[in-house]
């Protein structure tokens, strides 16, 4: 069943014939999604945007190592992360496919550094999309850190 997500009082001129038949019988219209909420000002719609898992994935790059994080920005071999991780070292998984699919089966064997909420990788070589499980294990991993915790 589909929901009522925006009522407005003037139809935009590019919306279908249905909309402005609707507008001219009723005065109003509805714009009915089942997807997410939207919000219709002055003929523009506006949706929240939604971060999916498939925007998170794990960059292995010439000479800065393997990343994981989300995909902000992709730029010939540039690529820009947020909320991302180093991957200095890692066991619980065979290969870097295996951790972007299955993530690891010993996060206390890995070394991930702290989280960072922007980096910018050069000379990127591979994007591996990761799933929701190996996403749930790379961030329950420990910080590895030198610093002394008081």
């Amino acid at each position: 069943m589909a929901q009522v997500m925006a009522v407005g009082t003037a139809p935009d001129r590019a919306m279908a014939p249905a909309v402005a038949n609707e507008f001219a019988a009723t005065g109003t219209y509805e714009r009915k999604s089942n997807a997410m909420r939207e919000i219709v000002i002055d003929g523009v719609v506006y949706v929240p945007k939604v971060e999916t898992e498939k925007d998170y994935v794990m960059v292995r790059t010439q000479n800065a190592g393997v990343f994981a994080g989300r995909l902000v920005l992709k730029e010939g071999s540039e690529v820009e992360l947020s909320d991302a991780r180093r991957i200095w070292k890692w066991v619980g998984a065979a290969s870097l496919s295996e951790l972007a699919v299955r993530g690891t089966s010993n996060p206390e064997g890995c070394m991930f550094p702290v989280e960072v909420p922007k980096i910018t990788l050069l000379q990127v070589i591979e994007i591996i999309p990761m799933t929701p499980a190996a996403r749930k294990s790379i961030k329950e991993v420990p910080v590895w850190t030198r610093h002394t915790i008081a």
